[in-house]
């Protein structure tokens, strides 16, 4: 009896054991999911920099591209009613903005046609509405800090004056992440980041997207036509875009 309890408590000691020392590094090779694909989604969001008439600095957005050609998703609030803005990349080149594709003033969206020389990686939207409670990842340039990654859920479904149906999320947004995706655990978008309550605590929303893709392609077969800007210099030589 105590040769079968001695051997008993042997076999314990070694699968405790090997349960400590061999789970850890198996963990420690499985990367992170959260990481990984915070990875796969910077490359397709932009830092928006927008300029007065006096060519000086005047704010801050973010945006994203939503097809091959560079063209981009943002806020209206982040382009409208400056002198000119560019798109700085992961990669910290800038690219001017040259071109209004869509505007929906109401819902406070807007596509742009940016510079870019090259094919861009791009966004898709997502298949599925997001339900309350479920995972969602926002990034964006909040105070001006690229690339910021943050999680948080969607807290619900919300339908405000004026703005129409919105998705709150429990993911913080702060003056720069207007126009930053809002995407689900698959990587695909279900929003853009719009704006924060300053009458509650961690009340922001973003409005759903899957409209503006489906009136453009996300692919580089699109055929939008995009309004051209006019563009001047004003009497101190400013180029003015209008």
């Amino acid at each position: 009896m105590k040769i079968h309890k001695f051997f008993s408590q042997i076999s314990l000691f070694l699968v405790l054991f090997l349960g400590l020392t061999i789970l850890p590094a198996a963990f420690a090779k499985t990367p992170n999911r959260f990481s990984a694909l915070a990875s796969r989604i910077r490359p397709c969001v932009v830092t928006i920099l927008v300029y007065g008439y006096d060519g000086k600095m005047a704010g801050v957005g973010s945006g994203f591209f939503y097809n091959d050609r560079g063209d981009i998703l943002t806020n209206s609030h982040v382009l409208i009613k400056n002198a000119r803005a560019e798109i700085k990349t992961q990669s910290g080149k800038k690219y001017p903005v040259g071109a209004i594709i869509m505007r929906d003033e109401k819902r406070d969206i807007v596509k742009a046609r940016t510079h870019v020389p090259r094919k861009t990686p791009y966004l898709k939207p997502a298949v599925n509405q997001p339900l309350s409670g479920e995972n969602i990842m926002v990034v964006g340039s909040p105070m001006g800090l690229d690339q910021t990654v943050s999680e948080g859920i969607v807290s619900a479904w919300r339908e405000i004056p004026g703005k129409g149906r919105l998705i709150q999320i429990s993911a913080p947004i702060s003056p720069g992440s207007s126009g930053g995706p809002v995407l689900d655990m698959d990587g695909r978008v279900v929003g853009i980041a719009t704006f924060q309550s300053i009458k509650g605590q961690n009340l922001n929303f973003a409005v759903p997207v899957e409209d503006f893709f489906k009136s453009g392609s996300s692919s580089s077969s699109s055929k939008s036509k995009p309004t051209k800007l006019n563009i001047r210099k004003n009497k101190k030589g400013i180029i003015i875009i209008e």
